[in-house]
């Protein structure tokens, strides 16, 4: 083979006499196969790499290298493209599946041996829903108080007014887009914790999203989501917390892997059929002769493929929801969780535009920024909760922002980034119907650099919730340093 030619193959490494991965430099992956029939056979995530891969294998040079790990004869050997991982792939590299085709399952960083999935969970626990508002949710136009001059003063073209808010607690009043989680409000199913978040106060977003998803000294690495998971049971099962978009929350990195699927159709080995078996037979084949920790990942990831085809069986009710990602994503955990499947936590983000620097439209604005953006929240949760039936009595609902806004609104009619933020619940054994935690008010004097001050700590709000409806054994482990005291939030 000449050098040029050498230079445009993709690299072959030989793993058996059945597979032989093929990594092209652009970091796509394929694999070539030894097919029933003889034949040499092209599988990709990623049409664009396999039929550039068939392009290439299809020279006589090409053909003879791959013929040759795959311990063939080229002379009248043919090359055909059959798809095994489209969308999501199952098996994600480094144990987390992600939304980039990939064809490996790596030993999971710090699996103990023998930390195989549990067949149930021994003691009952709600679903935890955990929703993050990225870009800084502004709490004081969600639930405004409207009754407070400094409020009126500090926003006089953007604050809300008594006449246009829906009734809350005294001195408050909903944005009117919160509308559809009126009912639950009445019935006593969802609540609001205001002037809450991370003690710390830093204004940039990728900090406050990294500390509040953390949880803890700068040294520990692990999310607090996945410190309560490695609390609560030794099942590394992929399942137990899944983040609905194409990367797994920082909030669920800890020692075992947890997935993260666009939607239940997507998280699946794909292919022809007539093919599966024989494609499930040689992906199996490879990880049980490697043994140890990467056998455990890839039987780890099988059993999360075969339960989430089950919970694929459950009929969607996507319609009633909102028609956008977040809306999508709130279909597919109700789906999952009607269907069974052994999830403790889902996790999603409502990304919309919540850093409204710019106006935010009026609350009777249709498709003001602000109303769009509360819409698309209210009715996602409110349809939640009418999909899941009787499962509402054992799942908690709560969001995150990284902080929240201003008291004064800008120069462009908008707010920037402040402190004190909000946080909403809801729940089968929320105690709703109320506004949780201490209000420090707007007067000056209680004001943290012109911003709400932040008088609750979430992660009160959030270990209570893990406490009392996820039992969480020792709260210390899952956020370090904390002091816990309860709000009395859920029951």
């Amino acid at each position: 083979m000449s050098e040029a030619a050498a230079m445009t193959l993709p690299h072959l490494w030989r793993l058996d006499d059945d597979v032989v991965p093929v990594h092209t430099h652009d970091d796509r992956e394929i694999l070539v196969r030894r097919g029933p029939d003889g034949a040499t056979e092209v599988y990709g995530g990623d049409r664009e790499a396999s039929d550039d891969a068939c392009r290439r294998l299809g020279s006589d040079t090409a053909l003879g290298m791959a013929a040759q790990a795959l311990g063939e004869d080229s002379a009248g050997g043919r090359v055909s493209r059959r798809a095994v991982l489209g969308g999501l792939a199952a098996l994600g590299a480094l144990g987390a599946v992600s939304a980039r085709p990939r064809y490996a399952v790596a030993a999971t960083p710090g699996a103990a041996p023998g930390r195989t999935p549990a067949a149930t969970r021994a003691v009952a626990r709600d679903v935890l829903v955990v929703i993050f508002l990225r870009g800084a949710a502004d709490g004081l136009q969600i639930l405004a108080p409207v009754d407070d001059p400094a409020y009126r003063r500090a926003r006089p073209g953007l604050g809300l007014t008594p006449d246009v808010v829906l009734p809350a607690a005294p001195g408050f009043g909903f944005h009117p887009a919160m509308a559809p989680l009126m009912p639950l409000w009445r019935a006593g199913e969802f609540a609001v914790v205001h002037a809450v978040g991370h003690p710390d106060a830093t204004r940039s977003h990728f900090s406050a999203q990294m500390d509040m998803e953390r949880a803890a000294p700068v040294g520990v690495r692990s999310g607090w989501l996945g410190r309560h998971l490695a609390a609560t049971s030794r099942d590394t099962g992929l399942l137990r917390a899944v983040t609905l978009g194409d990367r797994a929350t920082l909030s669920a990195s800890g020692g075992f892997p947890t997935a993260s699927l666009e939607s239940l159709e997507s998280f699946d080995i794909a292919g022809w059929e007539g093919y599966r078996r024989s494609i499930d037979a040689t992906i199996r084949g490879m990880y049980a002769r490697a043994g140890g920790s990467l056998a455990r990942d890839a039987d780890r990831t099988f059993a999360a493929v075969a339960s989430l085809a089950r919970s694929r069986s459950a009929p969607s009710r996507a319609s009633a929801y909102p028609d956008d990602p977040f809306g999508r994503g709130m279909a597919e955990i109700a789906r999952t969780v009607r269907s069974g499947a052994p999830v403790e936590a889902a996790c999603l983000d409502h990304r919309g535009d919540w850093d409204l620097h710019r106006p935010h439209g009026t609350p009777s604005e249709e498709w003001g920024p602000m109303r769009r953006l509360v819409d698309s929240l209210a009715r996602g949760i409110a349809a939640f909760r009418t999909d899941l039936g009787p499962l509402w009595s054992r799942t908690t609902v709560v969001t995150l922002t990284e902080f929240g806004r201003r008291l004064s609104e800008n120069s462009a009619g908008g707010t920037d980034h402040g402190h004190g933020g909000l946080m909403l619940l809801a729940g089968g054994n929320v105690v709703g119907g109320r506004v949780h935690g201490r209000w420090p008010g707007l007067a000056p004097s209680a004001l943290d650099d012109g911003d709400l001050a932040v008088a609750n700590d979430y992660r009160d709000v959030v270990g209570e919730i893990l406490t009392r409806r996820l039992a969480t054994p020792n709260l210390a482990a899952v956020f370090p340093g904390h002091r816990y005291r309860p709000l009395g939030v859920v029951r």
